[in-house]
């Protein structure tokens, strides 16, 4: 009997980015001495992202220390983030691994700064750490194809699915490999828009609502 191998996208797919962005700066509003306090730092950097402006150079322009940009955002990529996953994640994940589901995830990012995601969700409860992907470790990125074909090679002959957020480039190897995909539609909080377009190479076979996706697995829609 065939299994199925389950493997997600992570930033705005099992968390929502915008969380780690207000973790880091927290952080930054904390870790340095400022003319301001730190909520004012805080809360300016988070209203000046919000109008797109330079959270980073408002903050180093209220530091007492001699300290540049290419210090806070070291800050921002390295720091071990306040971030959780929401209740919702939490019951699809236990019930994957109830059922034997392969779980996995595939990522683009730094190690360092992905890592310490992972390891603040605690995704290791229900994830290898061989079943994790991510771009700076691998040699390469989304959309490339031996990211994907991974799991292919250590899974052979099994089911393969992917649910990610970016439909430009999250579905274009799965599509190419004959995965199932699903796209998580935007709720209003992904830190990068969400383009939903026409072109059928870039479209997943799927959007989706929420994480409930699993109906749709069982049903063979």
């Amino acid at each position: 009997m065939r299994s199925k191998v389950i493997v997600f996208d992570l930033d705005d797919t099992l968390y929502y980015e915008i969380d780690y962005l207000k973790s880091a700066f927290k952080e930054i509003s904390e870790k340095f001495s400022y003319r301001l306090s730190s909520s004012e730092i805080y809360e300016t950097m988070f209203d000046l992202y919000n109008k797109k402006g330079d959270a980073f150079r408002f903050a180093v322009e209220n530091i007492n220390d001699n300290v540049d940009k290419e210090d806070l955002i070291n800050v921002y990529r390295n720091h071990h983030p306040d971030i959780s996953l929401a209740e919702e994640v939490v019951s699809v994940l236990d019930f994957l691994k109830k059922e034997n589901y392969i779980i996995g995830i595939i990522t683009d990012g730094r190690s360092v700064t992905q890592r310490n995601k992972i390891k603040s969700l605690e995704l290791n409860r229900w994830i290898c750490d061989d079943d994790i992907v991510i771009s700076e470790e691998f040699g390469s990125e989304k959309p490339c194809v031996s990211n994907y074909e991974y799991f292919e090679k250590k899974y052979p002959g099994n089911e393969f699915y992917y649910i990610g957020d970016n439909v430009k480039k999250d579905f274009i190897a799965p599509k190419e490999l004959g995965w199932k995909s699903f796209c998580l539609i935007d709720r209003g909080w992904n830190i990068h828009s969400q383009d939903i377009i026409t072109d059928p190479e870039l479209n997943p076979d799927l959007f989706i609502s929420d994480m409930n996706f699993i109906r749709y697995i069982n049903d063979q829609y």
